[in-house]
């Protein structure tokens, strides 16, 4: 009965609340164990990640790097043979525009002028001066400009120093033939009088001039260090032995 009274008398309602207590608490340790655990694995697993993506990320930099190098060294390459292309084409031009420039000069001096233009081969014309008794000619070559208009699209991108002086040259070009061609058309058809040959002579010079400066600037943006200045190509006009 004693026993019977003790176990009636205990209050249950405690005891399983104690009891619900004491079960939660382990729960919630072992919870907090796991997730303690869990939360390490994540931030690895995090670390890791980060790991990775500065991996990739400097593997990517490092591939556009070279990718931009490969890239550079071509252009290079391209641009030196542009640039390699256009001065032989300067040199040409350079010879014929400053032969027929020095032949003018030579003639502006003068009081009595006196021109002919006698048709060589092609657009090859021998233009011949007698000034004052002096006799001097020079065979002469329009000017051409197709590396130029070739190639400019690629020098705009390539190198925009470059393409500004190939641009202002092309304009220079376009005046420079133009009155080149006139003069020496109505020289040849004898529509020039003689009282005003010098007039028009002075004046083709001062274009001459500027399209030389053109062509000289061009070639020492364009020719290589071992390509030797651009005077080499002069050819002076040669006196006459008529």
């Amino acid at each position: 009965m004693d026993g019977f009274n003790w176990v009636s008398k205990v209050d249950w309602a405690i005891v399983i609340a104690i009891l619900s207590l004491l079960f939660t608490t382990i729960i919630s340790f072992i919870t907090i164990r796991y997730t303690k655990k869990s939360l390490a694995i994540s931030a690895n697993s995090l670390d890791a990640s980060i790991k990775s993506i500065d991996t990739s990320i400097l593997i990517y930099e490092k591939q556009k790097k070279d990718e931009n190098e490969k890239i550079s060294q071509v252009n290079a390459s391209i641009l030196k043979v542009i640039k390699s292309h256009v001065s032989e084409e300067i040199k040409i031009n350079y010879t014929h525009s400053k032969g027929l420039s020095l032949l003018f000069l030579f003639a502006s001096t003068r009081q009595n002028i006196e021109i002919e233009i006698e048709d060589v081969y092609s657009d090859l014309r021998m233009v011949i001066i007698n000034a004052d008794g002096d006799e001097k000619g020079f065979v002469y070559a329009n000017p051409d400009v197709s590396v130029i208009d070739k190639y400019l699209h690629q020098l705009l991108y390539l190198d925009e120093n470059v393409a500004e002086i190939a641009i202002r040259l092309k304009a220079c070009h376009m005046i420079y033939t133009h009155k080149m061609n006139l003069l020496l058309l109505y020289i040849k058809n004898k529509l020039v009088l003689n009282d005003e040959l010098n007039k028009e002579i002075k004046g083709a010079i001062e274009i001459m001039n500027s399209y030389n400066l053109l062509l000289e600037k061009l070639y020492e943006a364009c020719a290589s260090e071992n390509a030797g200045e651009l005077k080499r190509y002069i050819i002076n006009p040669i006196e006459s032995r008529r």
